[in-house]
């Protein structure tokens, strides 16, 4: 009795799994999506570049003449 409930999802279907190969555009689609997933972190853990404006005062270089209008 227990082999019959084995192959049954929760809501009554028949469930097949089976071992598909991917194809070639899946295959080039993972590394993809592994880089970007890189890059993300990289930039989540990178250091802030914000500048709390009212209280923290950018500095300028020496040769800053002004603002270009």
């Amino acid at each position: 009795m227990a082999t019959e409930f084995e192959k049954v999802s929760l809501s009554g279907r028949k469930v097949e799994a089976s071992n598909k190969v991917m194809t070639f555009t899946e295959q080039l689609y993972l590394p993809a999506i592994l880089k970007g997933m890189g890059i993300t972190l990289r930039h989540f853990f990178k250091k802030k570049v914000t500048v709390q404006y009212p209280e923290q005062k950018r500095e300028f270089s020496p040769v800053f003449r002004g603002r270009h209008i």
